[in-house]
């Protein structure tokens, strides 16, 4: 066996023929010819069968090589000939490549019928010899048997064959299964490592090469799908979904409160059902303690400090003697409030007799105005660190709930995983030890079921592989000959040919008939005679291919021609009752009726039968052609198209005075009684018509497309890619990953499209509707590459460079997320932790009535010097905080004028990043509410597009009856109801 060409299903084979049978006129005795007992003679000196091949592919029905004939002295006849045979086999993809092919070798003489010549097998062996056979590397052989029927005129050999699946596993089914259990992984990626995306969407590009790929290799036969081409389309599917899942989980992953809150039913969902399921324990954070301890220690102090302040007027003086026991009055009052026993209120405290209420009241030396900054800018950095916490522990229960879903679309797809290997395997699982000599194929074994838990799926798996090996080891390597044998009835008296006897009465037959006749004078008594009736028929045997890039169609037809020959006469009673005879074609007139839109140069038959002669002068002439016919390709609704091709015949130099043409047994169309069932093309109908009156005539053959291939090759796949390129607008653009998603969409779409332009003919005349989806699809994509160009380009926004307009704060965060129910949740507040004290007010240096510092009452053992003055930058006026040593009323060191600078300037600073980040957020949601309305923009474009493009063809969902449509014809075209 040369090859099997799986595209154009077709089996190439090198055979030796074994004819065998008995001519009575050949025989001698031995004994007066010393002894010789058989002689070797050429071909064409013996009459020989016409034994063809009738399932041929290529247009060669006879032998490769007219070897010679050695004749025995009883008259047997064995004639060896070797040939080179392209058969027509349909191919069963649908286990591919663990598959079984069923290929036929149909052998019968093409003019004798069953009465004529017997056919049985030779020396009673029914099944192809292989002796001689030499090992396929790509095939093994299960079963050769023959079979006879049709009463002996044709014997039928069926060559079953199992692929070696080696070469496809390595090249394909193991890459696949690695690339689908590497999509896997995506949901173990972090989503802040922010390659989740690109993981995924790099692998299908590689799974879009793969579909190409096979493609190249498989027929576009749409009767059942191939096994890869299932697990593909499957494990396409399966990383669409996780490219989707993906853009939501790092949707859910990048998620801020100033956008979104988690709801009720999702915490109980996602943080305390899931994770115990999922056995995933969340740590323990001690964040709380640390806010509570700063609210516990504050609290008394924010709140006494406050309301000595409103008590004490600051122009009353004390007395320089008392300062030093009020400061220690003072020093000891924080300390019995920051102790966490304290019980008495800020009420008795001032109620209390004595000297203490008397110096509190005379605290008009210390600067309460300086001191409830302090505490107004320690309490907003305390405020701005809660709403930090805050914040983050929202954003830590997003990326939580982000985990516990890539978790469990972690197991969900290691079960998926390892249930697509284990159907992709089960042929090796099931597989019997191969044989290449066995004549009988063992049952199947019953599909095996299995469990899906971790350990079971890693046994199963490792057992296919296993047995995948097993089965390399014990294949054997084999190249095919074929050796067809078949044993032609005896005594039987045949036609004559060359110098062979023949019977008297036929031989005379002959001589008779052929003298003074002139096979290339028309057969009409005079130029003024009616012109020549030819009846003429077509039998449409296969649709071999319809080649859309090349505009040809290629098929397997039988043409019928009758005539007419008046110098072909005789009486049977005269010739022994012989009635018929079958001459070769070189010995008669034939008409030159040929294919006028031939494609290949090829415009005369490809093999010249003999012709049958009646005694009446009837002539039949049956030859067998292989053409290659142009066929104008209708792409506009590709794959769902119907194509009409035309074989036009008609006589090449007699017009229609000279010969008319007729329908062959008034059948008015393509007789369909033996056609093969194409697995690409239904027939519609096949009516013929006569034109040119009546000098050609025009079978017009309509066929309508099997879409199945095409839409699991290419529709599916770029309808998933389409809705696929809108969910770029639910992907956060901090994640990093819109371009890189919209930019490989993009790529998978050329590939298609380059897909598509191998396919299809480079024709202007209309635009097929695939064609027409890919450049939607395409157009869509890019106008997205553009629009989150913007879209990132407004999520980075902030006041340094950009100020919102008032139009864009009223459209982008009023209007459009009212319309698109887009509810943002509302900011942490900015008020102080605790609620006993007034809301602080941010007093400037100018309003604080200070008097200028001269000197400062320090301690014995310090020098006395000015305290310089320290100013911090206000970013929202030009004016600056100054802060000076109480001279004359209070002692301030350096190193506390510096702290309470410093802690207002970090009070400034997170006051200025918070409003920063407040003009950040609201182009960020400016950003997320233009994604959302494009996303819903997009996906009504694109269902839109995909239903009205795809749907538009007018036979989408049509089912087409081939057996039934068959039936209906062949009793159309010959005038029965």
């Amino acid at each position: 066996m040369i090859t099997s060409d799986e595209k154009n299903q077709i089996l190439q084979t090198n055979v030796w023929l074994t004819m065998s049978w008995k001519d009575p006129y050949l025989r001698w005795n031995p004994a007066d010819y010393n002894m010789i007992k058989d002689i070797r003679v050429p071909v064409k000196h013996i009459w020989v069968p016409d034994v063809v091949l009738f399932n041929n592919a290529d247009g060669h029905y006879e032998v490769s090589f007219y070897s010679n004939v050695m004749v025995e002295s009883d008259g047997t006849i064995l004639w060896v000939p070797p040939a080179i045979y392209k058969s027509s086999c349909t191919i069963d993809v649908e286990n591919f490549p663990f598959d079984e092919q069923t290929c036929l070798l149909v052998f019968g003489s093409w003019t004798y019928t069953h009465e004529e010549v017997h056919l049985t097998f030779y020396k009673n062996k029914k099944f192809i010899e292989l002796q001689d056979y030499s090992y396929s590397g790509v095939w093994d052989i299960i079963d050769v048997p023959g079979i006879v029927h049709d009463s002996g005129s044709k014997l039928t050999f069926c060559i079953k064959i199992k692929r070696k699946p080696l070469f496809y596993t390595v090249l394909f089914g193991i890459p696949t299964m690695m690339m689908a259990y590497l999509s896997v992984f995506v949901f173990y990626l972090p989503a802040g490592a922010s390659e989740k995306i690109t993981l995924s969407i790099n692998l299908l590009l590689a799974l879009v090469v793969f579909m190409l790929l096979i493609s190249k290799i498989l027929p576009s036969n749409s009767n059942t799908l191939p096994l890869i081409a299932k697990y593909l389309l499957l494990t396409f599917i399966l990383d669409i979904m996780a490219i989707i899942m993906t853009v939501i989980i790092l949707n859910i992953y990048f998620r801020r409160p100033g956008c979104s809150r988690l709801p009720p039913w999702a915490r109980s969902l996602f943080l305390v059902y899931l994770p115990r399921v999922l056995l995933m324990k969340r740590p323990a954070t001690q964040r709380n303690s640390v806010v509570e301890y700063i609210a516990k220690n504050c609290d008394n102090q924010i709140c006494l400090i406050n309301e000595l302040s409103k008590r004490v007027s600051p122009k009353e003086a004390l007395p320089n003697e008392s300062k030093q026991s009020v400061n220690d009055d003072v020093k000891q009052m924080f300390n019995n409030n920051n102790t966490a026993d304290v019980k008495i209120t800020l009420p008795e405290l001032l109620d209390q007799p004595g000297n203490f209420q008397d110096s509190i009241f005379n605290l008009n030396t210390v600067n309460f105005q300086m001191l409830n900054q302090v505490l107004i800018s320690t309490d907003q950095i305390f405020d701005h660190f809660r709403r930090v916490r805050s914040t983050e522990a929202v954003r830590e229960e997003w990326r939580f709930v982000s985990l516990v879903l890539d978790r469990l679309l972690l197991y969900e797809a290691r079960r998926i995983f390892f249930c697509k290997s284990q159907i992709y395997f089960s042929g090796l699982i099931r597989g019997k030890q191969l044989n290449a000599f066995t004549l009988s194929t063992q049952p199947k074994k019953s599909k095996l079921y299995y469990s899906y838990d971790i350990v079971t799926d890693a046994f199963y798996f490792v057992l296919s592989l296993l047995k995948l090996c097993c089965d390399v080891v014990n294949t054997n390597i084999v190249v095919i000959a074929v050796v067809v044998q078949l044993f032609l009835k005896e005594n039987h008296c045949l036609g004559c040919c060359g110098s062979a006897l023949c019977s008297e009465d036929e031989d005379r037959l002959m001589i008779d008939l052929f003298r003074g006749y002139n096979s290339l004078v028309q057969p009409i008594a005079n130029a003024n005679s009616t012109p020549l009736l030819l009846r003429f028929g077509l039998q449409l045997i296969l649709l071999i291919n319809l080649d859309e890039k090349n505009q040809i169609m290629h098929t397997n037809v039988w043409l019928t021609l009758k005539w007419y020959d008046f110098q072909m006469r005789w009486n049977p009673v005269n010739y022994g009752e012989i009635r018929q005879i079958r001459v070769a074609t070189d010995k008669v007139w034939l008409p030159d009726i040929v294919l006028f839109n031939n494609a290949d140069g090829n415009y005369e038959v490809s093999y010249h039968s003999n012709v049958v002669i009646d005694h009446d002068g009837k002539m039949l002439w049956v030859p067998p052609a292989i053409y290659k016919s142009s066929c104008i390709i209708d792409v506009e609704y590709f794959p769902f198209d119907e194509q009409v091709c035309t074989l036009l015949f008609g006589s090449w130099t007699y017009n229609e005075r000279e010969i008319i043409l007729s329908f062959n047994d008034g059948v008015e169309g393509v007789d369909l009684q033996d056609y093969s069932f194409s697995s690409i093309w239904d027939i519609i109908e096949a009516p013929a018509v006569l034109t040119r009156q009546k000098s050609r005539i025009e079978f017009r053959i309509r066929v309508r497309r099997k879409s199945l291939f095409y839409t699991v090759v290419l529709i599916i796949p770029t309808v998933l890619m389409a809705f696929l390129s809108m969910m770029v607008f639910y992907l956060p653009a901090c994640a990093g990953e819109k371009i890189t998603l919209t930019i490989n969409v993009l790529l998978s779409l050329v590939v298609f499209l380059l897909l598509v332009s191998k396919i299809l003919p480079p024709t202007s005349s209309t635009i097929p509707l695939m064609a027409k989806y890919l450049l939607l699809t395409f157009l869509l994509n890019i106008i997205t590459i553009l629009v989150t160009v913007i879209i990132i380009n407004v999520f980075f926004r902030g006041p340094t460079t950009h100020r919102m307009p008032q139009w864009v704060r009223h459209t982008f965060l009023d209007f459009l997320p009212k319309m698109l129910m887009m509810k943002r949740p509302k900011r942490v507040s900015k008020q102080p932790y605790y609620g006993c004290v007034d809301t602080f007010r941010r007093n400037n240096a100018s309003r604080l009535n200070v008097p200028q510092p001269q000197q400062s009452y320090l301690d014995a053992n310090e020098s006395i010097q000015t305290v310089p003055q320290y100013s911090v930058p206000d970013h929202q006026s030009s004016e600056s905080f100054a802060y000076y040593q109480l001279a004359g009323q209070y002692p301030l060191t350096r190193e506390a004028c510096k702290a309470i600078e410093a802690i207002e300037y970090i009070s400034e600073h997170l006051r200025t990043d918070e409003e920063y980040q407040s003009v950040r957020e609201d182009w960020k949601y400016v950003a997320m509410v233009i994604d959302r309305l494009l996303l819903y923009i997009f996906f009504g474009v694109t269902l839109g597009g995909t239903v009205g493009v795809l749907l538009s063809a007018p036979n989408v969902f049509e089912f087409v009856d081939q057996a039934q449509i068959v039936s209906r014809l062949s009793l159309l075209y010959r005038g029965e109801t």
